[in-house]
């Protein structure tokens, strides 16, 4: 083991330090690895990013279509109820425009049936005064002609006496 501390220090000391400057084809050496490396780097980190966008355009479509998918069943879904509503909604006006129209036969059935009776007989009534009125008037007249023939009669009842 003596024997070994005793070389590595003699070779130590024999060892000339390195004093030396790197020279432009050096620094040029290393631009050129240091570009080869940093384009081998970028052409993974490339290829790296180009798989995880592919990656996550894929899911993202796949998210989309299942999105998609379920608007377009939640739509027809919508669209289905809405037109079941509609329809609904339908029958019911038909149902209240039939109703309206039995209302306004009903009331005009419970106003005019009556109104028809009353006029009908308020037209009853006057030809009975208009008979009445007439016949009044035909007696009137025969009493001014029975009158009439009364007073001729006393003045011929009279002259006779």
């Amino acid at each position: 083991m003596r024997f070994i501390l005793i070389v590595s220090g003699v070779l130590l000391l024999f060892t000339a330090p390195a004093f030396s400057e790197l020279s432009s084809a050096d620094l040029e050496k290393i631009r050129s690895i240091v570009k080869e490396e940093v384009a081998a780097s970028e052409k993974r980190v490339k290829e790296y990013v180009d798989i995880k966008i592919d990656a996550q355009n894929e899911r993202l479509t796949a998210e989309i279509r299942g999105i998609n998918e379920r608007l377009t069943a939640e739509i027809k879904g919508t669209n289905e109820r809405l037109t079941a509503e509609m329809k609904g909604v339908d029958e019911r006006l038909d149902f209240m425009g039939a109703m309206l129209i039995a209302l306004i036969c009903v009331i005009v059935t419970v106003v005019g049936v009556p109104l028809t009776i009353i006029s009908l007989q308020l037209i009853q009534l006057k030809k009975q005064r208009d008979e009445q009125r007439a016949e009044q008037q035909a007696q009137r007249a025969q009493d001014e002609k029975i009158e009439a023939l009364h007073k001729e009669l006393e003045k011929l009842k009279k002259k006779l006496l």
